[in-house]
């Protein structure tokens, strides 16, 4: 690992402290133009997610809204109240195109969206998973 993964690895806490997580969980107040183009506005103004960090990027992350649970893992995203209403397999083919910015999003896409955004916060840490090689350039 390069001395710039280091100092993004320590800013964000440090490599030991994150190993020692079993659980990261935030409250978000969020809006902005998005959601709306999207079809969803107002789902994600207020949300709860949380995730398992030790295990890995992605490897479970959940949002919980005032309606459901959008869950999403490595081969699968899934809208869940007291049981599963929604799920698909494979969460990447669940992403919209990005040259598609004004279509709408079904909650599946949604769910895999704010998962992905709720696990930017692991993502120094993928730098110092074994098969992760860095360099400057």
């Amino acid at each position: 690992m390069n001395d710039l993964a280091t100092l993004a690895i320590n800013a964000h806490g440090g490599l030991e402290r994150w190993r020692r997580l079993k659980t990261v969980s935030a409250h978000l107040l969020q809006g902005g133009v998005l959601w709306k183009v999207k079809g969803h506005e107002g789902v994600l103004d207020d949300v709860q997610p949380d995730g398992r960090p030790a295990q890995g990027m992605g490897v479970s992350s959940a949002v919980r809204t005032a309606e459901s649970t959008l869950v999403l893992q490595p081969d699968r995203v899934a809208i869940e109240t007291t049981t599963v209403r929604s799920s698909r397999n494979g969460p990447i083919h669940a992403s919209p195109s990005e040259s598609q910015f004004e279509s709408f999003w079904d909650r599946l896409q949604l769910a895999y969206s704010q998962g992905m955004r709720c696990g930017l916060h692991e993502w120094p840490f993928l730098l110092a998973l074994p098969d992760v090689k860095t360099e400057r350039t």
